[in-house]
């Protein structure tokens, strides 16, 4: 399960099931997410599907981040499928500034968005959340 919990932002990616296309598709492999997302008055759940290649594009803008942590940085964690997408850049002294957008209801229902502050401490955990993301994909394919 991905994690990102501040004094006012909680974000929760966890894996729910992977699936794949028929041979010649043109998104062949997905994992099926349960989003919940909680700011100071504000509780919401959703699904949302990602792409395994979505999330090693995250994975290594991340790593990059981790490695230099120079101001003016991304990392996008956007999919082919709407309903959620969260932007993080790097400020000046390790700070990095979270753009966050939730539609628990896609393509149609309400949208959230917002903005949340963190450091460079979470990258880490980011990191791992990831890589347990991925890990779910592997093991359900090998089942």
């Amino acid at each position: 399960m991905l994690t990102i919990d501040t004094d006012d932002f909680r974000l929760q990616i966890e894996p729910v099931s992977t699936r794949r296309e028929e041979p010649g598709g043109p998104y062949l492999e997905w994992i099926d997410v349960r989003i919940s997302l909680t700011v100071p008055g504000i509780q919401a759940e959703g699904q949302w599907s990602v792409m395994p290649d979505e999330l090693r594009n995250f994975q290594q803008q991340i790593q990059s981040m981790q490695a230099q942590l120079q101001p003016g940085q991304r990392a996008e964690l956007t999919g082919v499928e709407s309903g959620f997408e969260l932007i993080l850049r790097t400020l000046d002294r390790g700070v990095i500034l979270g753009d966050w957008r939730f539609q628990p209801v896609p393509p149609d229902g309400a949208c959230i968005t917002g903005l949340c502050g963190l450091d460079q401490s979470f990258l880490y955990e980011l990191l791992q959340g990831i890589e347990s993301l991925l890990s779910f994909t592997r093991t359900s394919n090998s089942a």
